[in-house]
């Protein structure tokens, strides 16, 4: 046989990396078995919270957009001579954060209701419809994200109204919340439609 020695080192090298991925994906598996998926275990622990978000969100029933900003002010309150910076306030910060994650997400959730079916006109003078309610799968990732966590979302699958979720809670701390997208113009665009939310529920945006 004459095969040239180039051919036979790549196919040694193919059937290498084959054969690790498959050991590899064995390994995984077996871990999974015993173990469990860990990202699933993950959602489950964060989705234990959505049923008390339902429960929370029947103290908001009869709420109006004004009510909506004043028990934002009444969260906000809560903070009020907290230094993020101090190390025991940090941690009262973060404690209280725990604390209202419940009522706070139940709140978003209300305003959006709340707004649903209502226009809104943009600094561009063009006309927004809100008819965004964050779902419970969408909860979950806002509940993922402020517990630090990674969520991978696809398009349509509205990430931008999921970011508002933990951005709402940790601003009620009283310190400024970051969030970051790829290009100037998502930016611009994110914080100009999610502006009308962020209004509704007492808070300040920019860019």
């Amino acid at each position: 046989l004459n095969f040239p020695l180039k051919k036979i080192v790549f196919v040694y090298n193919l059937a290498s990396i084959l054969l690790k991925n498959k050991i590899k994906n064995m390994i995984e598996q077996l871990i999974r078995k015993i173990f469990g998926d860990p990202s699933e275990k993950r959602v489950n622990e964060i989705a234990k919270d959505i049923a008390q978000i339902h429960e929370a969100e029947k103290q908001f029933e009869n709420f109006t957009l004004d009510d909506v900003k004043i028990k934002t002010w009444e969260f906000k309150a809560k903070f009020e001579g907290r230094d993020f910076h101090d190390e025991e306030d940090s941690k009262k910060i973060k404690s209280l954060l725990e604390d209202i994650k419940v009522d706070a997400f139940a709140l978003h959730k209300k305003a959006c209701e709340l707004m649903n079916g209502k226009s809104y006109e943009l600094s561009d003078g063009s006309q927004m419809t809100w008819n965004m309610i964050p779902y419970d799968v969408q909860l979950i990732w806002g509940l993922a994200i402020h517990s630090g966590s990674i969520s991978e979302m696809k398009t349509w699958e509205w990430k931008t109204l999921v970011a508002t979720l933990p951005s709402y809670l940790n601003a009620l701390s009283g310190n400024s919340v970051h969030v970051v997208t790829v290009n100037d113009y998502l930016a611009k665009r994110d914080a100009e439609e999610m502006w009308v939310l962020y209004k509704n529920l007492g808070l300040t945006v920019g860019v």
